[in-house]
């Protein structure tokens, strides 16, 4: 009898202990998996001069805080169709003043044929044909705070600049500017208030 208790409690024991590691690996993997979000292009000063965003999202960006990564899709890829268009991973650090994440310069890469047929004009070679963001180096920055136009709960924004060398300044014309607002992928807006700092940067 008191055998037969003793294997209970070493089973109960391996199930309690089960449990503790699973809950350990479940809670280290929710905090190593990248952080998705579905981004707007905007805000932007139409014809009128008032500013706008895109109401629909189109974009994702990926932020991977264990591996220091950024991948940012600006067309976002559709299962079973095509994989979108792909920019990344780069390499990010935080900034000094600890307000913005910022990728290492990269250089736009040039559209596969796939990629190519997801543009208006297919024959592109790159996804923004300006003459400053060909064989240009470029930056991502992301802000770690959300957009006070939108509220304290809006989203947060990400600039696709020029980075020129350091010690020289850019004339207006050279300059290269995309800006898109991310927010947290299609979830209600009371879930996204109780889920709030799963989304904070």
């Amino acid at each position: 009898m008191a055998s037969s208790k003793s294997f209970l409690n070493k089973f109960d024991m391996k199930i309690i202990y089960g449990i503790i590691a699973v809950l350990i690996i479940a809670f280290g993997y929710s905090k190593t998996i990248p952080k998705e979000f579905a981004c707007v292009y905007g805000p932007f000063k139409d014809k009128d001069g008032i500013y706008r965003s895109d109401k629909l999202a189109y974009a994702i960006l990926k932020v991977d805080k264990f591996w220091k990564r950024m991948t940012f899709y600006p067309k976002e890829p559709w299962p079973g169709k095509h994989e979108g268009i792909k920019m990344g991973p780069y390499p990010y650090q935080r900034t000094k003043r600890g307000d913005h994440y910022v990728t290492q310069t990269f250089w736009q890469k040039k559209l596969t044929k796939e990629e190519q047929q997801l543009k208006k004009r297919k024959q592109d070679e790159y996804l923004w044909m300006d003459k400053v963001a060909i064989k240009k180096d470029l930056k991502m920055w992301l802000s770690r705070t959300k957009v006070a136009t939108t509220g304290p709960n809006g989203g947060f924004r990400l600039e696709i600049v020029s980075s020129p060398p350091r010690g020289t300044r850019l004339k207006s014309d050279e300059e290269f500017l995309k800006v898109y607002t991310c927010y947290p992928p299609r979830v209600k807006k009371k879930k996204y208030f109780k889920k709030q700092k799963k989304y904070d940067l």
